[in-house]
C-alpha cells in the first residue's frame, strides 16, 4: 500500500515541465560528479518512489564540487525543494537553481523506525535547507524499505566497474556518460562530427572563409596524399598566399608531414576572424565540432561553420601550454616521423610519391608473382574504400534530404506566424488612427477659453528651462576648465594634491634630494619620467614586505613582484671582461617537453655551425649600483642589478653576438657603456688580474634615472643544525666532520627565495 505524500511535495509522476516542486525519491541510478564543458562542477542521479519506478533524472551545477548534493551509493534517500522541472529530449529532468536545496540521507545510516528527532539521523544537507519533519522522514523510511529498489553498489566499486570493462548489473539510460567528440584523425569518418587538435601546417585565408591544414602524426586512407615534390592539393597547382595576392606569398613547396596525414579545414565566420589574426603555423590549435566532409576530389575534408545557438561563440583555440597532454602526444609522433624520414629519406620517398620499382632489371617469377598479388590486394583496397565512400555518402544525402524537409517546413510555419503578426500590427495602426482622428475631432469640436493665459503659462516655463540649462553649461564648462589645469599642472611635473598618491616617507625626502658630487647624465633615459625616484635603501628596505595574516600572526615576504625608479650611478661590473657579456644559450626545440627525448635527438646548444652562431647569443651581465641622493654622513646603498635579454637590448640598442669574432660590436659595445660607467673599465684593466678595488667616490661616472624590478627565485639555501653536549658545546666527532665537510646533521641543505633585482626600461640614447 502506497504511503501519503507529505504535505508541500508532490509525487514524481505528478512533476509537470515549467514548475519547481519538492519531492522526495529513492536514488536508483548515479554518476560521479565531474567537470561540465563550462567551469561548474556537475552531478548527475536518478531518483524514484513507489509510484514511479522508471524515475526522474536530476542534474546539479555548482561551481565548487563541495556544494553538490553528497549522494553517495544506490539506495539514498534525498529530499530536494525547489527543484526545476523542464523537457530535455522528449523527457523530464529536474535542474538545480539558485533555490534548490538538498537533503541526503545515507542508505547505511536509515532505520526501520523513524528517530524523534531528525538531527540523530546521519544526513547531509544544503546550508539553506529547512529541518524535516516527523511526517517527512517517516515517509523516507517507509520508500526505503517498502521494496529492494537495487543492490548498493559504492562509487569505488562503480570505478572498477568501469575501469574493468564490464557492464553494470543494472543497466539504466540515465547511466550513460556525456559522449566525448575528440578523435584523432586517423579515425574521422564522412558526415559526423568531431573534435579535433592538430598542429598547422599551412593557412590560407580566402574572400569569405580560411583553409586550414591541420596534422596529428596519424594516417587516414581517405585524406589526400601529399607527395615529395608534390605540386598541390587536389590535383591543383599549390598555391601562393591568397587567392588576390593580397597577402604575403607562402612557400609553393609542402613543408610536410609527406602522406596521408594532413587534415584541411574550412573555417567559416566567426571563425576565420580570429583564426586570420591569431593563428599562425606550427601553432597547436583545438577545433571544436567540426564536420568531416567529403571533397570533389573524394578525399575527406573539414568544416566549421558558426554556431546557431551562439552565433558569437569562437570553437578555434590555440594551445599555448605545450605540456598538455594531447599536444605530447603529437609531438612523440612528429619526433617519430622525423626519425623515419631522416634515417629511411630513399624509401620514404619513393613511398610519398608513389613510385614503383625501377624496372630497368629484369624481374623473376616469384618477383612477378608477389608484385601481381600486391597490385590486386591494392585494387581490392581501393574497392572497399570505393564503396564505404558511396555508402556513407547515400546516407548523407539522405540525411540532407531530412533536414532540408524540417527546414522548409519550419519556414513555412515562420512565414506564416509572421504574415499573422503583421494583420494584428495592422488592425492596432487602424483602430489607433480612428482614436486619434474622433480626439482630434472632440478637440475641435471643444470651445476656445482662456487660451491667452496657457501661452503664458508655456512661454514661462520655457524660460525656466532655458535658464537652467544655461547654469548647467556654466557648470560643466568650470569642471572642464579645472581638469585642464591639473593636466597641464601634471605635464609640467607639479602634481596638483588631488591626484597625488600617498608616498613612503623615502620618496618624499628622495624626490628633495639631488646628486651631491656627480653631475646627472642627460644620455641615459628611463621610462615613467612621471614617477618619482626612491633611495635604494628605501628600495632594499623590507619595510614594506611586512604583512599580518588573518589571525594577527605577522609575516616578512622573502620578495614582491614590483617595480621602481631610481637614480644612481655605476661603481663595479661583471664579468671584468667586456667580451663575456655576450653568452650563448642553447637552441630551443619543440620537443624540449618531453621528458622521454634522448640528448642525441636534440639540437646541442654548443655547436659552433654558422647559424647557431647568429641566433644562439643573449645579453647577461651584472652592475653594481650605488645611490645617487646624497646625504651628509650617510652611508650609501650599494645595489646589484642585472641585465639580460630584451632589458639589455633596450639598454644598448646593440644585437647579441660573439664579442670575441666580432671586434666591430665589441668596441661599440665599449663606447655604448663608457657613457654609463664613465672611466670604470680603464681603471679595472689597470688592475692587471688582481682583485678590483677602488674608493667609488674616485669613479667619474655619472648619475642617471633607471627602473628596477624586484623578483624572486628559487635557490638552495644551507644552514647549520649542530648537535651540542649537555655542557653546550660540539663534540670532537661533529667538530671533525664539519671541518671534512660533511653534511648529515651538522649541515642541510634546503630550497628558499632570493631576492634580486633588474634593470629594465633604461637606454642610452
Amino acid at each position: 500500500m502506497a504511503s501519503k505524500t507529505p504535505f508541500g511535495f508532490v509525487d514524481i509522476s505528478s512533476a509537470t515541465a515549467g514548475r519547481e516542486v519538492n519531492v522526495i525519491g529513492v536514488v536508483v541510478d548515479m554518476m560521479l560528479p565531474s567537470k561540465s564543458r563550462g567551469a561548474d562542477w556537475m552531478c548527475t542521479f536518478t531518483i524514484a518512489d513507489e509510484k514511479c519506478d522508471h524515475g526522474l533524472k536530476v542534474r546539479f551545477f555548482k561551481p565548487m564540487e563541495s556544494e553538490l548534493p553528497r549522494v553517495q551509493s544506490i539506495g539514498d534517500v534525498v529530499i530536494l525543494r525547489n527543484l526545476r522541472i523542464m523537457e530535455w529530449s522528449g523527457m523530464l529532468v529536474g535542474t538545480s537553481s539558485n533555490s534548490t536545496t538538498w537533503m541526503v540521507f545515507p542508505t547505511a545510516s536509515i532505520p526501520t523506525k523513524a528517530p524523534l528527532n531528525f538531527n540523530q539521523l546521519m544526513h547531509f544537507k544544503h546550508p539553506l535547507a529547512a529541518p524535516c519533519s516527523g511526517a517527512q522522514i517517516q515517509y523516507a523510511i517507509l520508500m526505503r524499505y517498502s521494496k529492494e529498489w537495487t543492490e548498493v553498489t559504492p562509487p569505488s566499486a562503480m570505478i572498477n566497474q568501469v575501469s574493468n570493462m564490464s557492464p553494470p548489473q543494472h543497466k539504466s539510460s540515465s547511466a550513460q556518460v556525456r559522449k566525448d567528440k575528440f578523435s584523432a584523425i586517423k579515425d574521422v569518418e564522412h558526415d559526423k562530427f568531431y573534435d579535433l587538435v592538430g598542429q598547422v601546417i599551412k593557412i590560407y585565408p580566402t574572400y569569405n572563409d580560411v583553409e586550414l591544414f591541420i596534422t596529428d602524426y596519424t594516417p587516414n586512407v581517405l585524406l589526400h596524399n601529399y607527395e615529395w615534390g608534390g605540386g598541390g592539393h587536389g590535383g591543383e597547382r599549390y598555391r601562393e598566399g591568397d587567392e588576390y595576392s593580397y597577402l604575403p606569398r607562402s612557400s609553393k613547396n609542402w613543408p610536410g608531414p609527406f602522406g596521408k596525414l594532413t587534415l584541411m579545414v574550412s573555417l567559416m565566420s566567426p571563425h576565420s576572424y580570429f583564426a586570420t589574426s591569431n593563428v599562425r603555423e606550427n601553432d597547436f590549435v583545438f577545433l571544436r565540432n567540426v564536420r568531416i566532409k567529403q571533397s570533389s576530389s573524394r578525399t575527406l575534408q573539414g568544416s566549421l561553420w558558426q554556431d546557431r545557438m551562439y552565433p558569437d561563440r569562437v570553437d578555434v583555440s590555440v594551445i599555448v601550454e605545450k605540456s598538455h597532454h594531447r599536444v605530447k602526444d603529437i609531438l612523440r609522433r612528429k619526433l617519430d616521423y622525423t626519425k623515419r624520414f631522416e634515417v629511411q629519406s630513399a624509401g620514404f620517398v619513393d613511398e610519398a610519391r608513389g613510385r614503383k620499382r625501377d624496372r630497368d632489371e629484369p624481374l623473376s617469377k616469384s618477383q612477378n608473382k608477389k608484385r601481381r598479388r600486391q597490385q590486386k590486394e591494392l585494387e581490392e583496397e581501393q574497392e572497399r574504400v570505393r564503396e564505404k565512400v558511396q555508402r556513407q555518402q547515400k546516407i548523407g544525402q539522405e540525411q540532407e534530404r531530412e533536414r532540408q524537409q524540417k527546414t522548409n517546413q519550419k519556414r513555412e510555419q515562420e512565414y506564416k506566424q509572421e504574415r499573422n503578426r503583421e494583420g494584428e500590427m495592422e488592425r492596432g495602426r487602424d483602430a489607433r488612427r480612428e482614436r486619434e482622428r474622433g480626439d482630434e475631432q472632440e478637440r475641435d469640436a471643444r470651445p476656445e477659453r482662456g487660451g491667452g493665459d496657457e501661452r503664458e503659462k508655456e512661454l514661462e516655463k520655457e524660460l525656466v528651462q532655458l535658464r537652467q540649462r544655461k547654469q548647467q553649461e556654466r557648470q560643466r564648462e568650470k569642471r572642464r576648465e579645472s581638469k585642464e589645469s591639473q593636466k597641464r599642472q601634471f605635464l609640467k611635473g607639479k602634481r596638483p594634491a588631488s591626484l597625488s598618491p600617498p608616498i613612503d616617507n623615502a620618496m618624499q625626502s628622495s624626490s628633495r634630494l639631488a646628486p651631491k658630487k656627480h653631475c646627472f647624465d642627460n644620455k641615459v633615459v628611463s621610462s615613467h619620467p612621471s614617477i618619482p625616484t626612491r633611495l635604494l635603501s628605501s628600495i632594499l628596505s623590507l619595510s614594506s614586505h611586512t604583512s599580518k595574516t588573518p589571525k594577527g600572526t605577522s609575516l616578512t615576504l622573502p620578495f614582491q613582484n614590483i617595480n621602481s625608479r631610481a637614480l644612481v650611478r655605476v661603481i663595479d661590473f661583471f664579468p671584468s671582461d667586456l667580451a663575456e657579456f655576450a653568452v650563448r644559450c642553447p637552441r630551443p626545440s619543440e620537443f624540449d617537453v618531453l621528458s622521454d627525448v634522448d640528448d642525441d635527438n636534440t639540437t646541442d646548444g654548443d655547436s659552433d655551425g654558422p647559424e647557431d652562431e647568429e641566433r644562439q647569443w643573449e645579453w647577461r651581465f651584472e652592475l653594481v649600483l650605488e645611490c645617487a641622493m646624497a646625504r651628509k654622513n650617510e652611508e650609501k646603498a650599494v645595489m646589484k642589478a642585472y641585465v639580460a635579454d630584451k632589458d639589455a637590448e633596450f639598454l644598448l640598442k646593440l644585437d647579441a653576438a660573439n664579442l670575441r669574432a666580432n671586434p666591430d660590436t665589441l668596441a661599440s659595445l665599449r663606447e655604448k657603456l663608457s657613457l654609463l660607467w664613465g672611466d670604470l673599465e680603464e681603471r679595472k684593466s689597470k688592475s692587471s688580474g688582481k682583485k678590483y678595488s677602488s674608493n667609488p667616490e674616485d669613479i667619474k661616472s655619472s648619475a642617471f634615472e633607471c627602473c628596477l624590478k624586484e623578483y624572486g627565485i628559487r635557490s638552495r639555501q644551507r644552514k647549520e643544525s649542530l648537535k651540542e653536549d649537555d655542557d653546550g658545546s660540539e663534540s670532537d666527532k661533529e667538530v671533525d666532520e664539519r671541518a671534512e665537510g660533511g653534511t648529515g646533521d651538522v649541515q642541510a641543505e634546503t630550497w628558499g627565495w632570493e631576492r634580486r633585482w633588474r634593470m629594465w626600461g633604461t637606454t642610452i640614447s
